[in-house]
């Protein structure tokens, strides 16, 4: 990029030299050796220069990757369309997929999983990081009413594997949002979201699993309960 303007600088600088040695008493070669290895110091001093103001003006545009930032790049990875975006270790059966209504708000099971979720950690949840494996329920809610506005806010009640073990809830105090939890989200009528909820898992060799659920069907604070059961088989999902 700067080969011919220093090209040109040194040319100059060189035919300059010359051109006073042979002006001056002495050894006209001697001083023409001294002009141009001057001048070659120059050139040297000016490329180093530019080189650095370059890299400090116009820094490359490509990414430098971050070996201790595996979440990011990750995260960076997501579709929110894909359910399995992030590695199912064990896929869950539902017992039913079939669509309930309650009150203003029709709620239909999706998917059960053990896997890793991603979360946003801190009160102005600004870090970004992978946890897990959790359990996962996901299920869609959409609002049919013709005119109220309400978040599809979800409460676990209880949630039990078959040897009666209580599974816990990992953010339960902690200020934490799962990435692709949207049941914070304003339902407008006709609208739905994805609601994400996530519980450890207690005992590795349990297989079933019982959700008592309580969720928002409207905009007068009404919490209707409802459950969903599915099946853990230990094998890996193919």
């Amino acid at each position: 990029m700067f080969s011919v303007p220093l090209a040109i600088v040194g040319l100059l600088l060189g035919g300059i030299g010359a051109f006073l040695a042979l002006r001056r008493d002495g050894s006209g070669i001697g001083y023409s050796i001294a002009g141009i290895a001057t001048n070659g110091l120059c050139l040297i001093a000016v490329y180093l220069f530019v080189s650095v103001v370059s890299a400090i003006l116009f820094p490359s545009a490509d990414p430098v990757a971050d070996p201790d930032n595996d979440e990011v790049s990750v995260s960076n990875q997501i579709d929110d369309d894909d359910e399995t975006a992030l590695p199912v270790i064990r896929k869950g059966r539902l017992v039913s997929t079939k669509p309930r209504q309650l009150g203003n708000l029709k709620v239909t099971p999706m998917a059960a999983e053990y896997r890793d979720i991603m979360v946003e950690k801190g009160v102005f949840n600004t870090s970004v990081e992978r946890e897990g494996p959790y359990l996962v329920l996901t299920f869609r809610a959409e609002n049919t009413s013709e005119g109220q506005v309400f978040r599809p806010y979800t409460k676990v009640v209880s949630a039990t594997d078959n040897f009666g073990n209580k599974l816990d809830d990992p953010h339960e105090y902690s200020d934490t949002i799962v990435v692709e939890n949207e049941e914070l989200t304003e339902l407008q009528p006709g609208q739905a979201c994805k609601v994400v909820l996530v519980r450890k898992l207690k005992y590795a060799k349990a297989t079933t699993f019982v959700w008592q659920l309580q969720t928002q069907v409207d905009n007068q604070s009404d919490f209707p309960s409802w459950e969903v059961q599915f099946e853990l088989p230990l094998e890996s999902p193919e």
